[in-house]
């Protein structure tokens, strides 16, 4: 019983932190030059749900991140844009990275999935 409680925590504290960043986005909005860049690739930016998001991490280029759309596909992207975000400057990556992601309700070990949570967290963002 012990065990299936701590996975349910740990199931609950991976959700919460992928909910409290795609809503942060959301509510924000994603900066102009990642919508852009989304609008380029053929995807809705009002529909994606952003995760792993970073900005001006040392040593990297200003955004990269994963992403998800609407469609359960999910991507990284890799980019720098200028100061203010509203240019893209150059586009490292932008791959589809659906095959990383395993979307199970029901792991041995772990419960759901963490691309299982963020299909989860799409379609309550999406429907609300």
């Amino acid at each position: 019983m012990k065990l299936q409680n701590d996975v349910q925590k740990q199931i609950f504290k991976r959700k919460s932190q992928f909910f409290n960043e795609a809503r942060y986005w959301r509510n924000k909005g994603l900066p102009i030059a990642l919508q852009q860049l989304l609008t380029n690739e053929n995807i809705d930016f009002k529909k994606v749900i952003v995760f792993d998001y970073e900005q001006n991490y040392p040593g990297c280029s200003t955004d990269f991140g994963k992403l998800v759309t609407e469609n359960g596909v999910f991507y990284s992207f890799d980019a720098d844009f200028n100061a203010d975000r509203t240019k893209i400057i150059e586009v490292y990556e932008f791959n589809d990275i659906t095959n990383q992601f395993k979307i199970n309700g029901r792991e041995k070990g772990i419960g759901k999935t963490d691309g299982f949570l963020i299909m989860e967290i799409l379609v309550a963002l999406n429907e609300g």
